[in-house]
C-alpha cells in the first residue's frame, strides 16, 4: 500500500514537473527589471519573517 502511494505521488509530482517545465519554455522573456524586484520583495520577506520570529520585546526596541 505504502509503494503504491509513494509510487503515485512520485509520478504526480513529475506530471506537475513536467508542466511547470512546459509553462516556463511557453511563457514570454521576463521584464528586464523583474529579478531585481522579485529579490527585493524576497528580502523584504525574510527581514519580516525575521522580525516576527523575535521576542515581542525586542520589537519595542
Amino acid at each position: 500500500m505504502h509503494a503504491f502511494t509513494h509510487a503515485a505521488r512520485t509520478a504526480e509530482l513529475t506530471a506537475e514537473a513536467a508542466a511547470w517545465r512546459l509553462a516556463r519554455e511557453a511563457a514570454p522573456a521576463a521584464t528586464p527589471g523583474l529579478p531585481a524586484l522579485r529579490n527585493q520583495l524576497g528580502e523584504a520577506l525574510i527581514a519580516v519573517g525575521t522580525r516576527l520570529l523575535q521576542p515581542a520585546t525586542a520589537h519595542a526596541a
